[in-house]
């Protein structure tokens, strides 16, 4: 195997790599939808050479990859201290691999082991954000004293935060008062997909209770004449099965499982609109894939930097599953605004989400904390 001696970034991430093996219906999820659209930018556009940590033992140790480079170690999951062979495996790696730059997107144990590292050899650290969890001090709550205590030292020690929104930016500022700065998801915009009469209502997400997948059960119960989609990445079994009872007296709303991120834009295509029922984001990969397909969202909660109001790109129900419900009879009564939201979104999305754009501006802030 070749390795490339360009100037390195190390992405530490131990699910991206599941979209490169789809095969396997691994778990992954926004963050590593991100990444993944980085990293292949970055190789494509750029001179930096890109390696990640990753965890797959069933693979070689070191393996090249559609030109990246994958160090495979084993996952610490916030519990280092049951884990400690991992936490110096990693550290070990980091050391062999000697790059340049090092990134990590949401919080984590490994925020701090990184950040930790990159001071002890002099390296840079990137941290990006991708749940307001990871801002609103959600993550501290909810982790050991040790997971927690690294989360805040690796924040305090970035070179740079990146937050996809600016919700983020302030969040971070009020709770950690730490700086951060804006870079937005970015994806590959191909062009307009054409459309055969879009005709269903569609779900997107994993298996996890944050997503609330019994909404949209309710949601499709309440509109016995639609074709309702539910794509439901695996996660937490107990949310599947929940699911499948909830779904299988309901013939109108159909369940698929496992769908790889390379084909999941088909199902967007055929969408007449998009709904979102997670009580809690970052700036989620669905509302731009929807915008790709030119397909309009409705949200029960999430609306990151109000962009469905400001630019009309969607409706939120502030909440309220009645209200949601209230919206989409009104929007299906009325294909009209369906549709000129769709334009919207689609023109939003090729304006603000470019990957051209995002990886402009993330090597803009590679090139100045490496002078």
């Amino acid at each position: 195997m070749t390795m490339i001696t360009n100037q390195r970034i190390c992405f530490v991430n131990y699910y991206v790599e599941n979209i490169y093996h789809p095969e396997t219906k691994a778990i992954f999820g926004g963050a590593e939808v991100q990444l993944y659209q980085l990293m292949t930018a970055l190789y494509q556009t750029s001179d930096w050479a890109v390696h990640v940590l990753s965890h797959n033992q069933r693979r070689p140790r070191v393996e090249q990859y559609r030109n990246i480079i994958f160090w495979h170690v084993r996952e610490l999951r916030n519990r280092p201290l049951f884990n400690l062979y991992n936490v110096l495996q990693t550290f070990t790696a980091m050391i062999k691999l000697n790059a340049d730059v090092y990134v990590t997107r949401a919080a984590s144990f490994d925020t701090g082991l990184v950040a930790l590292y990159c001071r002890l050899f002099h390296k840079k650290f990137v941290f990006m954000t991708a749940h307001s969890l990871d801002v609103d001090g959600s993550f501290e709550r909810d982790n050991s004293w040790l997971a927690r205590y690294m989360y805040r030292y690796g924040l305090q020690h970035a070179t740079v935060i990146l937050a996809q929104n600016h919700e983020h930016i302030s969040a971070l500022q009020q709770q950690h008062g730490v700086t951060a700065r804006y870079l937005p998801n970015g994806f590959i915009i191909p062009p307009m997909p054409v459309h055969h009469q879009p005709h269903t209502i569609l779900w997107v997400g994993r298996a996890h209770a944050s997503k609330q997948p019994e909404v949209f059960v309710r949601l499709a119960q309440q509109f016995p004449a639609e074709q309702f989609v539910m794509i439901l990445n695996p996660q937490e079994p107990a949310i599947e099965q929940a699911v499948q009872r909830l779904t299988a007296a309901l013939p109108n709303l159909s369940v698929v499982k496992g769908v790889p991120f390379f084909v999941v834009d088909q199902y967007f295509s055929e969408a007449k609109v998009f709904i979102n029922t997670s009580s809690a984001e970052g700036f989620p990969n669905t509302f731009i894939q929807a915008g790709i397909a030119g397909c309009p969202i409705l949200s029960l909660t999430v609306n990151p930097d109000h962009f469905l109001d400001t630019f009309n790109t969607g409706w939120c129900a502030q909440g309220s599953e009645l209200e949601l419900q209230k919206q989409l009879r009104q929007l299906l009564a009325e294909p009209a605004l369906l549709q000129t939201a769709g334009r919207n979104n689609r023109q939003y999305v090729e304006a603000h989400h470019n990957i051209n754009n995002t990886i402009t501006e993330l090597l803009s802030h590679l090139s100045v904390i490496t002078k």
